[in-house]
């Protein structure tokens, strides 16, 4: 077999802001909207397993000596649903990237950015590669018809998204345990050399009951280091519903007209004031209970106490219910008044109602959908508070903690 060259050259990535097979991919984004939704094919299981969910922390060099970091989670539900997210570390409001593909369909949501975008063509296939080869991977030696002798191994590609023109194949290097050392993919021909293109070298392991799955593992493009991966966590059989496979801006019906698209935010370190509400307060209620919660802290601070922040909060369940009210302070101060309480800084996702009033649950699942798996949501909340026209603005704050592996 005369795939695998030797003594192949290790160029390091130095010129990629998002190490990832995904930027080549963006650069054939299309559409920022307005396709029909094709849904994907029944679900099944693949050699016995529904699905598998990683989170990960890459690294890699910036080209002048410094290492930078990013955590990366990916999602995977047979047949034909993924979900693939990474985040710079340190975390930044709107930095992370995501990819989804929900059938045959592959969309984009760039950093900064709610708004998805379908990929096409060869940038749907990148996408698709980079998913089958973890996929392959994590199920090893299952999930594909691997053939060969010695230590070398392929199985062809036939998923329909690389159904047209040559043929693409997956290909193992052996080592120790009949595990892969490496691992690639080649087109055309199963024993064509897989570092011309998208492959994993220096890979370990790591056994779970009877399952080997990576540990790590250093991916390249070509002859270029993109990356080293370090897993953190695998899990197999997630329980994932079909629209968290969907970007959020494409799930029909869900949400009711706002006039703002979300947008990932930081809540600073403030003082609060929380007065829990009865089971079964309305909206009209909760709001009522929030300014009077405001008027009398007011008039216990007094004119030489802390100023309130603008505004109140009426906090949410996860359907929507009211279920406490809240007042902030405009100011964290050293020493806090009595029956005050320190909130820490917090990841945020928000998104300003078309006019106050009570929130759906599915507004507040379309907000948590823009959680990775590693991102766990707190109570949501919405803040109302006059604006600079001196009109009642509303903005429902979907919080969130980031678990850190």
């Amino acid at each position: 077999m005369r795939g695998w060259a030797e003594g192949a050259e290790v160029v390091p990535v130095s010129t990629l802001a998002l190490p990832a097979l995904l930027v080549a991919a963006a650069l054939a984004a299309q559409d920022p909207g307005g396709d029909a939704i094709v849904e994907p094919p029944p679900r099944a299981p693949i050699a016995g397993v529904s699905g598998l969910a990683l989170t990960s922390v890459l690294s890699w060099s910036d080209g002048d000596g410094a290492t930078l970091e990013a955590d990366l989670s990916v999602w995977l539900v047979f047949p034909a649903r993924a979900r693939w997210q990474r985040t710079p570390r340190p975390a930044r409001p709107g930095s992370r990237e995501l990819a989804f593909r929900y059938g045959p369909q592959t969309w984009r949501v760039e950093s900064g950015s709610a708004e998805s975008r379908r990929l096409e063509g060869e940038a749907a296939r990148r996408v698709e590669l980079e998913l089958e080869l973890r996929r392959a991977l994590w199920l090893w030696p299952e999930g594909f018809e691997w053939s060969g002798s010695g230590g070398f191994r392929s199985a062809p590609l036939d998923t329909p998204a690389l159904a047209d023109g040559e043929p693409w194949f997956l290909v193992a290097r052996l080592g120790d345990g009949d595990r892969p050392a490496e691992m690639g993919l080649a087109r055309g021909a199963p024993d064509s050399d897989p570092r011309s293109l998208l492959h994993v070298r220096a890979l370990t392991w790591q056994t779970s009951g009877e399952r080997d799955f990576p540990a790590g593992f250093d991916l390249h493009l070509g002859p270029a280091l993109a990356w080293h991966e370090r897993v953190t966590a695998t899990y197999f059989a997630p329980q994932a519903l079909d629209h968290f496979f969907l970007p959020p801006d494409r799930k029909q019906g869900l949400v009711p007209v706002t006039d703002a698209p979300p947008r990932e935010v930081r809540l600073p370190e403030r003082a609060e004031r929380r007065q829990a509400l009865p089971e079964g307060t309305g909206w009209e209620e909760a709001v009522a209970a929030a300014r009077r919660l405001a008027a009398l802290e007011r008039e216990r601070l007094g004119e030489q106490g802390p100023a309130l922040a603008p505004g109140v909060l009426v906090e949410l369940d996860r359907e929507g219910r009211p279920r406490a009210v809240r007042v902030e302070l405009a100011e964290l101060p050293a020493e806090l008044p009595e029956g005050w309480v320190r909130a820490p800084e917090q990841a945020a996702w928000d998104q300003r109602l078309a006019t106050p009033g009570p929130v759906s649950a599915q507004l507040l699942a379309r907000l948590r959908a823009y959680l990775g798996p590693s991102e766990r949501s707190d109570w949501a909340f919405v803040r109302l508070a006059p604006d600079d026209l001196g009109s009642l603005r509303a903005v429902v704050v979907q919080p969130f903690e980031r678990e850190v592996h």
